[in-house]
């Protein structure tokens, strides 16, 4: 099993030699080559894995234990164990716009090895399962996942982009369960709204178009690897829905992101989750002020990457007159604001993210110091 698996990273990495205790992220994998990774492992060994087995057996040796295994490891977990060790209380980060955690393992390794990283995403990323539509069972899923890490609080919570509104939701249910929240960290998106009633009016108005959305999504991939995808609007509007998933899914092959195998399922699943977070209408009904960090974005994102121009203004033009994009009205004291460089899909990447990551520790350490507990 060792020796097959070391076959597959060398090809995927492009690593020769390949030791059985490399750290796979340590030798150059990120979550895209894991993708195509696990992709490999499911042809080779007729075995799904999650990528959340990925980032608890980060190597070879431990890897081939989990393969070694009579139980299947076949449902997608929500739950992402990133950084596991630590004697500090653990963070728990909601992922943003696609639903996964691509970025999130970088994140952890600029926080430090003393600080435990959950991560949470998606139901419906695996392109075959159905996503929650209502903000509020999405935090409620959370919840029970964090629960089980942490039974009690007081919890370090974060939430990037649209996970920042989850986030903010699983607070409000976690202080309503008589459960305390020591610290929100909002990764660049603004609060919610409890002006407009829970009508499509709260909403942008948008006409839900496959074809956008896959525009949208390549230019986000490709922006966020440094790739250069050639998806074209005007001809995925051409073409039906699983035909646009077929070619989209070719072009990404073409600059090595998802297999051949698994590329439509993956797709597909951005899909299904984006458009449940466009379609998510979310007013809280009750609120419980919350200690809240905001991570701001100092550039704006390019508009051609947007879904369309009503999200691209509900993003930016909403928020100009207020540099807390709102969540004053939700914080318990003053919102701690920090700027940081990059726009909104670059603060995850090298090398702004070092820098998203430096205040992000600042705001946790501060937070943990006034609200310590020991590890559950």
């Amino acid at each position: 099993v060792e020796l097959k698996l070391t076959q597959i990273w060398s090809e995927v990495l492009n690593v020769f030699p390949v030791g059985v205790q490399s750290n796979f992220f340590d030798i150059g994998g990120d979550s895209i080559v894991a993708i195509r990774l696990m992709a490999q492992i499911e042809e080779q060994f007729q075995r799904n894995l999650s990528l959340a087995t990925l980032y608890q057996s980060q190597t070879i040796e431990k890897l081939a234990t989990v393969l070694c295994e009579e139980q299947e490891h076949t449902s997608q977990s929500s739950l992402i164990p990133i950084q596991t060790s630590g004697c500090k209380p653990p963070f728990f980060c909601i992922a943003g716009g696609g639903g996964n955690i691509l970025h999130f393992y970088h994140l952890s390794c600029h926080l430090g090895q003393d600080q435990p990283f959950y991560a949470l995403q998606d139901v419906g990323l695996d392109g075959e399962s159905e996503p929650f539509t209502r903000v509020e069972d999405m935090a409620t899923h959370y919840i029970g996942l964090i629960k089980s890490i942490q039974p009690e609080g007081p919890y370090f919570l974060g939430g990037y982009s649209f996970g920042g509104i989850v986030g903010f939701e699983v607070a409000q249910q976690l202080q309503k369960q008589g459960n305390e929240v020591a610290l929100l960290a909002v990764l660049d998106i603004h609060a919610p709204d409890t002006d407009k009633l829970e009508s499509s009016s709260h909403k942008p108005n948008i006409d839900w178009n496959s074809a956008q959305m896959l525009t949208s999504i390549a230019g986000i991939f490709g922006r966020m690897f440094g790739k250069n995808i050639d998806v074209s609007y005007e001809f995925l509007q051409q073409l039906t829905f699983d035909e646009q998933l077929n070619y989209v899914n070719e072009q990404f092959q073409k600059v090595n992101l998802f297999p051949p195998e698994t590329g439509v399922k993956q797709i597909r699943g951005l899909v299904q989750v984006a458009k449940a977070h466009q379609n998510a209408c979310y007013v809280p009904q009750e609120i419980y002020p919350t200690q809240i960090t905001l991570l701001r974005a100092s550039e704006e994102v390019p508009i051609e990457l947007a879904p369309s121009v009503d999200i691209y203004r509900l993003l930016y033009d909403n928020r100009k007159n207020d540099p807390m994009w709102g969540w004053s009205e939700f914080s318990a004291g003053e919102v701690e604001l920090h700027s940081v460089p990059g726009d909104h899909l670059t603060i995850m990447t090298e090398p702004y993210i070092g820098a998203l990551a430096e205040k992000l520790k600042s705001s946790l350490e501060k937070a943990q110091t006034a609200n310590p507990m020991g590890r559950p």
